[in-house]
């Protein structure tokens, strides 16, 4: 049984291993095993896969979703290691949370380019806004625990460029 604060798939309700899940930007959250079975047995086309999630329907905007997917994933990554470290675990980050950050605009910069009506296209540029200040209080919360005033220099610069 998944621990209360494991993400847990909202198809087959197993815990998902962080590195393994997708989260669509209605906060859905799927195990990659889950989604393949559902693209390989249900669907006859990409298209319909990428057209809703699979739970609520919500449309989907491809590119939108997966910059939005990305972003999650690398903020996920960043969050876990941030943890391990604060636990006293050296350790080197693959998981740079500026691609996260990145992926996050670039999903705004895509939602901006489609009429937005009311519902899940201006709900995901909401939820891909929130998780950009997460990223940066993450970005605070590592260069705080390393103890560098440099590091926290540079995380206290990209939260006032962040707050403009």
């Amino acid at each position: 049984m998944p621990t209360r604060s494991a993400a847990v798939c909202s198809i087959c309700y197993d815990g998902i291993r962080w590195d393994d899940r997708l989260v669509l930007p209605c906060k859905h959250v799927f195990c990659r095993g889950c989604i393949d079975h559902m693209f390989l047995h249900h669907h006859r086309t990409a298209d319909d896969y990428a057209s809703q999630c699979p739970m609520c329907r919500a449309p989907l905007m491809g590119e939108a979703d997966e910059l939005f997917t990305k972003g999650s994933w690398c903020l996920a990554g960043f969050q876990r290691q941030v943890e391990l470290q604060m636990h006293g675990l050296d350790l080197i980050f693959p998981f740079e949370i500026g691609h996260a950050i990145t992926a996050f605009e670039d999903c705004i910069t895509a939602v901006e380019g489609h009429a937005t009506g009311p519902g899940g296209l201006n709900r995901m540029a909401a939820a891909a806004q929130y998780n950009i200040g997460r990223c940066y209080e993450l970005r605070w919360a590592a260069a705080d625990d390393l103890r560098s005033d440099e590091a926290q220099q540079d995380a206290r610069d990209a939260m006032r460029a962040y707050e403009l």
